[in-house]
């Protein structure tokens, strides 16, 4: 996340992200290292998940252990009401990408990204329709750029 690009000043450090279908430790891990200032809960449903249960709990303990209260691993049901309207500077995607579910992603996600953050995810190829459909419903100026990943700026008009 380089918010020097961003649209608006940003004022307000510590940065606030939300990773959606957090599965994959290693990136969370990498952006708390490398943003001293970032807040990285990583939400997840944990569906098809009652093997890996252990591993779950173990990966939440490190990164507690590693990062301290700049870490977390929610569940999608308890995350809903955790952040409030506007609070988040970041959102990313990186799971589920059929329409139903990234629809319903980005109407509860999206109105927690303050003006002028960041949505972000991966996945923009001709493999995922719906989730193509879903950001050009979704995403009033989409950028596209290498490796599938996919974004845009929330305007400072965010009617959802």
């Amino acid at each position: 996340v380089n918010y020097k690009s961003s649209k608006e000043p940003n004022d307000h450090l510590p940065l606030q992200m939300v990773e959606v279908a957090a599965s994959n430790l290693q990136s969370m891990q990498h952006l708390l290292r490398e943003l001293p200032k970032l807040t990285l809960t990583g939400v997840d449903s944990f569906r098809n998940t009652e093997n890996r249960a252990d591993q779950i709990a173990a990966q939440a303990a490190s990164l507690r252990a590693e990062f301290g209260a700049r870490a977390a691993l929610l569940s999608s049901s308890s995350a809903e009401d955790t952040f409030t309207r506007g609070f988040l500077d970041c959102v990313f995607f990186a799971g589920d990408n059929s329409l139903p579910t990234i629809e319903d992603d980005l109407r509860l996600w999206l109105p927690k990204v303050r003006q002028g953050g960041l949505v972000a995810g991966h996945g923009y190829h001709g493999g995922n329709p719906g989730l193509l459909r879903a950001l050009h419903k979704f995403a009033p100026d989409l950028n596209v750029g290498i490796s599938y990943l996919w974004w845009w700026w929330v305007p400072s008009s965010n009617a959802l």
